[in-house]
């Protein structure tokens, strides 16, 4: 079981015959509120921080930094610098 599954469980979800450990950690992930926004728009663009700030209408700066590192660390989201000047 991965370490992302084995979170979901402990969290104190119930593991259901029906749906497996893998599927309720993916779930977890993308039902968050803006995950499914974020990957639609990074999916679509190549997009500095500001330009998804623009893109995601609403999302805090906050929100959005903490929502990308979870994303990274899934590793859903892949961090690249810049080609872009500063």
């Amino acid at each position: 079981m991965s370490e992302t599954s084995a979170a979901v469980l402990r969290a104190g979800q119930r593991s259901s015959p029906e749906l497996c450990p893998p599927f309720l950690a993916a779930m977890q992930i993308l039902g968050k509120r803006w995950n499914g926004a974020l990957i639609q728009a990074i999916r679509f663009n190549e997009s500095r921080f500001v330009d998804l700030k623009d893109l995601v209408e609403g999302i805090s700066d906050g929100v959005l930094a903490a929502r990308l590192r979870e994303l990274t660390a899934c590793g859903l989201v892949e961090r690249r610098p810049s080609s872009r000047g500063a």
